[in-house]
């Protein structure tokens, strides 16, 4: 029957076909032009808070996205919704659109579920993150993508054995990006091959010789295979260029820990969390060398703060448990000493000539 559709689909195809010829500036013009005499037109505001984020312009489309009506948020509200707050840095507001989503829309797909691990990775929730991957591989097994996102999140859950096993398989099965060669160095290293990961890396190396990300994965190496001269010339080249990353600091600083070093590990842990304060290993350095400086009450800060933004760390709980024992031994010690009973003076008999 002719005339049966709905305002919005009518809207949807006015804007279609006055867009499709207009660079993104000229859309956006055309679409205020119909507001003004459909203000509140959901299809009209959507559309305009689409192009908005093309353009970047991310506070004024979440500003007009607000606008909407609650009975008129769709699914690309939304999607729209979760994109907004994670350019505008609100993983909590991109979180709950997400869950709205999966949980109330009953919306499954891939892309939402993928969406949904990373936001719960965001709030180290890797356990989660883990349950959401595992229906993109269920759906779409061969995306080699997949199985590199499992083996980051087993990484990040400090479970290291799966993490290899699944960053293996996403190489083995064509997985290219250069974040997964690196992890794969990390992981090489921790299970003790690091001629395995000095040989991938120089092999990559080979093939882009100005690749940064390989330079710090190569420090690195050289750091664990004690070849520290190695180690720090590299760092200190990556350090002259500009905007080096937190990497070769923090590598630095784990080269002066294990050469003893403490002040210079501390000065570059600290110039590394300048640039990222959220880095535990940073942390871990500084609380390995404050405390073999016997500063004990730094090094508890120190551990401290991993659990600011990891908490239940398994690692920071157990250093700290250490040092509130150690330090409950020295005020021990310290009360004993003071409570000890106060003997007199004795004056030294004079010596008979």
């Amino acid at each position: 029957m002719a005339g049966c559709g709905s305002s919005d689909d009518k809207t949807a195809i006015i804007i279609d076909k006055g867009t499709r010829v207009l660079n993104p500036n000229e859309s956006l013009a055309y679409i205020d032009g119909l507001l003004e005499s459909e203000p509140y037109s959901s299809e009209l505001l959507l559309k305009k808070a689409e192009m908005l984020y093309e353009l970047q312009d991310f506070d004024s489309s979440y500003h007009t996205l607000s606008l909407i009506s609650n009975s008129e948020k769709n699914i690309r509200y939304r999607i729209l919704e979760i994109q907004l707050n994670l350019q505008l840095d609100s993983v909590d507001r991109a979180l709950a659109a997400a869950e709205y989503l999966y949980n109330y829309d009953e919306i499954e797909s891939i892309d939402l579920n993928e969406q949904l691990a990373y936001l719960y990775a965001e709030k180290r929730d890797f356990l989660k993150a883990i349950d959401h991957i595992n229906y993109c591989i269920d759906k779409n097994g061969g995306e080699p993508k997949f199985s590199y996102l499992k083996g980051l999140y087993y990484y990040n859950f400090k479970d290291t054995v799966n993490a290899y096993q699944y960053i293996e398989q996403a190489l083995n099965n064509g997985y290219e990006e250069m974040n997964g060669i690196i992890l794969y160095s990390d992981l090489l290293m921790s299970s003790n091959k690091a001629d395995e990961a000095y040989g991938m890396v120089n092999e990559y190396l080979q093939k882009e010789p100005d690749n940064n990300d390989l330079k710090n994965a190569l420090a690195k190496i050289y750091n664990m295979k004690e070849m520290y001269m190695d180690s720090k010339n590299i760092s200190f080249k990556l350090i002259d260029e500009n905007n080096p990353g937190y990497r070769p600091f923090l590598n630095l600083a784990d080269v002066y820990l294990d050469t003893y070093d403490y002040d210079s590990a501390i000065y570059f842990a600290e110039r590394a969390l300048e640039i990222d304060q959220q880095l535990n290993e940073a942390y871990y350095i500084l609380g390995k060398a404050h405390r073999a400086k016997e500063q004990v009450y730094n090094a508890y800060n120190a551990y401290s703060k991993v659990l600011e933004y990891d908490q239940g760390d398994p690692y920071a709980l157990s250093e700290m448990q250490k040092l509130e024992n150690y330090i409950a031994y020295l005020q021990r010690i310290k009360r004993e000493y003071e409570s000890r009973p106060v003997l007199p003076t004795l004056k030294p008999k004079s010596i008979e000539q």
